[in-house]
């Protein structure tokens, strides 16, 4: 993971699209929720990276990266 997203998705300001093609905000829940996902998603993303690249060398995580 690049160390760029690490530290600025926190900054990010996310909006839901609506059929009216109109921005909802999201509320402090829904936003921490999200913020929540893109933590577990990085370290995950972290995690496989570090077993692709050590000494066992588990290719078959490429993907999950």
């Amino acid at each position: 993971m690049p160390l760029l997203i690490q530290e600025n998705y926190l900054q990010c300001q996310p909006h839901l699209s609506t059929i009216n093609k109109q921005k909802r905000t999201l509320s402090d829940i829904e936003h921490l929720n999200l913020i929540s996902k893109a933590a577990d998603s990085i370290c995950l993303g972290d995690v496989c990276s570090q077993m692709i690249f050590s000494k066992n060398e588990s290719w078959s995580l490429l993907p999950y990266q």
